[in-house]
């Protein structure tokens, strides 16, 4: 094989995108991945500019490092630039160009450019998961300790109130005993986003778990939001804890209300996903969640409700509750479309699908 023919086998075969241009930015040649990669066509991008798929907040960095390698004809640091795929995502490219010149010594470019939209994703998720886990550890120890206390509170305000001398201070024990019962109620949470409530993992049929609570759970919702279930036939055995289970339906349902002022629709579907796991999904039709919201709203202490009515654990509660289970959750969501979580549990040992 001639030296040429090589070097042609290498870049139509090259895992990486990379492209040639000429000393404007106008592109002489892209590798074939960049239809699996950005899902365009090699050909239709003959003579565009580079620039042209780059999101707009990276173009600044893109063309100055262009502009140094093509003037001071070396090469350019790794840059990271979203590049838009034919769908409309960005995705996330590792980049390095460098100058060089044909054999007639007109002045090019060359950019190998690596997809890393995995790998910041799986980063992403380490840092989310190492942060939750060391605020778990401290939210823990203090919920711990302050359980502590409230008990003796509550021990204490039930003792008063079942004697003669509290008839002049009754109503205000009873105060002191619902506040006592509000703030014990949210060291549990905390408790679970800590991990020291031990789990009890047994078989639970998902379908009858959802059916039972559906009546507690219409009521949470209210007259102005209607329940729909739709629920798999095969009525799918889990492995998980009840109680913990039954906390993320009342989380995810009462964040759901909440996204639905003016009424909706709640939607709760379990579906078989072909494996070993079942799907658990949660979908309302509510004003939905720009993507920085998305972001953020799985942290500690992270809301969007006025001071005053949301602790930020709701959610923070579930995803640690779905994670000790073994499980995984995503969210999809939209401004004014409404939001969907999709759980994915692990089926109960000897319910594995053929």
């Amino acid at each position: 094989m001639s030296r040429d023919k090589h070097y042609q086998a290498l870049l139509e075969n090259a895992i990486d995108l990379i492209t040639f241009v000429d000393a404007r930015g106008n592109i002489l040649f892209d590798s074939p991945s960049i239809e699996r990669m950005l899902g365009v066509s090699p050909s239709d991008r003959i003579g565009r500019s580079i620039f042209d798929l780059i999101h707009p907040d990276d173009l600044p960095r893109a063309r100055a490092a262009f502009a140094t390698a093509m003037t001071m004809r070396r090469g350019t640091p790794f840059i990271e630039l979203r590049l838009r795929h034919k769908d409309g995502r960005w995705r996330i490219f590792e980049s390095v160009g460098r100058y060089v010149e044909d054999g007639g010594g007109v002045p090019m470019g060359i950019v190998h450019s690596r997809d890393i939209t995995d790998r910041k994703h799986l980063e992403e998720q380490l840092r989310h998961a190492q942060k939750m886990e060391a605020l778990g550890r401290l939210t823990g120890a203090i919920a711990h300790d302050f359980n502590n206390l409230l008990t003796v509170i509550l021990g204490y305000a039930e003792a008063l109130l079942e004697s003669e001398a509290a008839l002049p201070v009754r109503a205000e024990l009873r105060e002191i005993q619902r506040a006592s019962s509000s703030a014990a109620s949210l060291t549990r949470q905390l408790l679970v986003f800590g991990r020291r409530v031990p789990a009890v993992f047994e078989a639970v049929d998902l379908n009858n778990l959802i059916s039972d609570v559906s009546p507690m759970l219409r009521r949470l919702l209210g007259k102005a939001v209607q329940l729909e279930l739709d629920l798999e036939a095969n009525r799918p055995v889990i492995k998980a804890d009840r109680g913990m289970l039954d906390q993320v339906l009342m989380n995810l349902l009462i964040n759901a209300r909440d996204a639905m002022p003016q009424g909706g629709t709640l939607t709760i579907s379990t579906r078989d996903d072909g494996g070993d796991e079942v799907i658990l999904e949660v979908r309302d039709t509510g004003h939905g969640m720009p993507p920085d919201v998305q972001a953020k709203i799985f942290e500690p202490f992270f809301t969007t409700k006025e001071a005053g009515k949301g602790t930020g654990l709701g959610l923070a509660t579930v995803y640690t509750i779905v994670t000790q289970s073994g499980g995984t959750i995503e969210v999809e969501s939209a401004e004014s479309r409404g939001t969907t979580f999709r759980i994915s549990l692990p089926l109960a040992a000897g319910e594995r699908r053929a």
